[in-house]
């Protein structure tokens, strides 16, 4: 047991270290965990900042194919009565400039099996021609001498009445109901047999030699005709 003298250094030496060991915890501790002064708040801490935000990139579309272009209409000639004709779609009528006259007899028809419409026109004659088959346009121009007649229909035969002296041409159009972009047709003109057969030897006009030269000049625009188209 300590003496009274001792117990009273011991005491004093113990208050030292004690006070001792306090300061140095203080100052062991981190800045951030220092306890705040009486009276104030510390400030709110900053959120990170949310980055920018962008749109979503949306796929632009595939622009459509092209449509394949369509060739120009023409007209071949094959022989001296047949001629081929690439017809393609198209609002307005093709001019083919393939001669008719009276008295002879066109058939249009596709170059190979096709249930394709198309829709024939002549000169002079306002009414649309359609095919008389399931295969053919024929156009059959048919001497009259009645001009109240001219350019009357029958159509269940595409017979038209039309004057002695009359040569037309034959334009062409694909129909609305055809599906084909491009249509390819045959034209064929031929001589009415029986009433271009009998012309020299039969009239139905008073004045036989009338007859014979309106025919002689129907024909000649039909050659002109077709050697502007052999050009």
């Amino acid at each position: 047991m300590l003496l009274p003298q001792h117990q009273k250094h011991a005491w004093l030496i113990g208050t030292i270290v004690f006070f001792l060991l306090g300061v140095a915890g203080i100052l062991s501790l981190p800045k951030s965990e220092k306890p705040a002064s009486p009276g104030t708040t510390a400030p709110p801490a900053t959120p990170p900042a949310a980055p920018p935000r962008t749109a979503p990139q949306v796929p632009k579309p595939e622009p459509p194919a092209p449509k394949p272009s369509l060739p120009q209409p023409s007209v071949k000639q094959i022989d001296s009565d047949h001629w081929r004709v690439v017809l393609p779609r198209s609002n307005g009528w093709f001019e083919t400039g393939i001669p008719v006259a009276v008295n002879q007899e066109a058939s249009i028809h596709p170059d190979g099996a096709s249930s394709a419409k198309w829709l024939t026109k002549i000169d002079h004659v306002n009414q649309v021609l359609f095919k008389t088959t399931g295969y053919y346009t024929n156009v059959h121009p048919v001497e009259t001498l009645t001009p109240k007649d001219y350019y009357s229909v029958n159509a269940q035969y595409n017979l038209i009445d039309v004057p002695l002296d009359y040569c037309g041409t034959i334009k062409l159009k694909i129909d609305d109901e055809s599906p084909e972009e491009v249509l390819t047709l045959i034209v064929q003109v031929d001589d009415d047999h029986y009433y271009r057969g009998s012309d020299d030897q039969y009239s139905i006009s008073p004045d036989r030699q009338l007859h014979r030269e309106a025919h002689a000049e129907a024909r000649r625009k039909v050659d002109a005709l077709k050697r502007k188209i052999a050009r």
